[in-house]
């Protein structure tokens, strides 16, 4: 009877062993994956910052700024920034939370970011409306 209780315990105790590496392993694969896709984004990223003279700068989970130069003629160093909030889940909303300087139809551009989630169109667009504003100033 002990003994039939100890092969029980035993079992047991191998059964969880192999569920735990189970997890482990899953948990490993998952981490590849991620460092796969993150070697494939950053050259990506680099392309897109580079092309549109900007850079990008995350100030908390789910929070980042976005600083445009080569955008008034007469100084191509001066920054053009504004930092957004992005959903904390796939289908939330973004937010701006500071724009510098001050943009026309902000709210429009963000709209159709919200409404058609291509993230790439919207920094175009505001990369277009802060020139815009540089011209006038």
């Amino acid at each position: 009877m002990i003994k039939e209780c100890i092969n029980t315990w035993k079992n047991q105790i191998e059964n969880v062993k192999k569920d735990i590496q189970k997890r482990r392993d899953a948990i490993m694969a998952k981490q590849q994956a991620l460092q796969l896709q993150l070697s494939k984004n950053e050259p990506e990223l680099k392309r897109y910052a580079d092309k549109l003279a900007f850079a990008m700068v995350g100030l908390r989970e789910n929070v980042i700024t976005f600083s445009f130069t080569c955008i008034y003629e007469k100084d191509l160093s001066r920054p053009c920034k504004f930092t957004i909030q992005l959903g904390e889940e796939r289908h939330s909303i973004y937010k701006i939370l500071e724009c510098s300087p001050p943009i026309e139809h902000l709210d429009e551009i963000l709209s159709q970011l919200n409404t058609n989630r291509n993230f790439f169109t919207f920094l175009k667009k505001m990369r277009q409306a802060f020139y815009r504003y540089a011209q006038n100033d």
